[in-house]
């Protein structure tokens, strides 16, 4: 597509004689939709061939009313437009994150693994059945956490690894949403009980390793609370741009408006600027 179709010409600035730089200055105002190294019409391609695919095989719904800017934070995200919007914007690119992701987890919850499954079979000896017990229980419940969080990490990778094509693996993708979820619950279970077994043992032994580790507690509970913050802010922007692809190119139902589905589906001999 024309970039002068994509930029806003800076209207500030006086003509030069040169017409082509006065097409190519963007206004400081003015927001960049899309990633403009992609052709849009390729990026509409990718939206409807997910979306004919999706509606298609049953995987999801189309949209049964029009959203707009009260569905943000709300109604957005998991629905149709949201896989659409990404496999169009993103592509191989979020799947490579996900993956990307999921070796992160594996390495954390082995690395864990290594400390608390020792622990477990030959736990320290605290003077105390009570506590004792107490510590078995929690890093042993810590250990097999993460021993699940890997075994879920392998068996999603196995899962999106297997598809050929883009759209099929964007299909894994949704249909091993629970898994990819549950497998992120149980690795925060097992990351908290790791913390709590290490604030069983510090108190077990004096007052002052107790506060060390309450500390410790305190400050990656702080953490985890930054980070779910973030996350919620991720998801919002995610919803921002959804909506605005949404609102801009899809109809009612989520399917390209009309005027784009003949720009893409019409023969590259009749194509023009609908």
């Amino acid at each position: 597509m024309p970039a002068e179709a994509r930029i806003k010409p800076y209207e500030d600035i006086p003509p030069t004689n040169n017409h082509e730089l006065d097409i190519f200055i963007p206004s400081a105002d003015t927001n960049v939709d899309y990633d403009l190294e992609k052709d849009e019409d390729e990026i509409l391609k990718r939206y409807e061939s997910i979306y004919r695919t999706l509606v298609s095989n049953k995987v999801c719904k189309p949209l049964t009313r029009r959203y707009d800017e009260k569905d943000l934070n709300k109604n957005i995200q998991f629905t149709i437009i949201d896989w659409c919007t990404c496999h169009a914007l993103q592509g191989e690119d979020y799947i490579n994150e996900i993956q990307m992701n999921m070796q992160y987890n594996v390495l954390q919850s082995a690395l864990i693994l290594t400390i608390s499954m020792p622990l477990y079979i030959s736990p320290p000896d605290f003077g105390d059945d009570t506590t004792a017990h107490a510590f078995s229980a929690v890093v042993g419940g810590a250990a097999f956490c993460q021993l699940g969080s890997i075994i879920g990490c392998t068996i999603a990778s196995a899962l999106l690894n297997r598809p050929f094509t883009g759209v099929d693996t964007m299909i894994a993708r949704i249909e091993a949403q629970t898994l990819l979820v549950l497998d992120t619950v149980i690795n925060y279970i097992g990351n908290l009980m790791t913390v709590s077994a290490m604030f069983i043992a510090g108190f077990a032994r004096t007052f002052l390793d107790g506060a060390v580790q309450l500390f410790a507690v305190v400050m990656i509970i702080s953490l985890f609370y930054i980070f779910i913050r973030s996350d919620q802010r991720g998801s919002g922007l995610q919803d921002i741009r959804i909506l605005q692809f949404y609102t801009k190119y899809c109809d009612d139902n989520g399917r390209l408006k009309r005027e784009y589905l003949l720009r893409i589906y019409a023969p590259k001999e009749n194509k023009k600027e609908y």
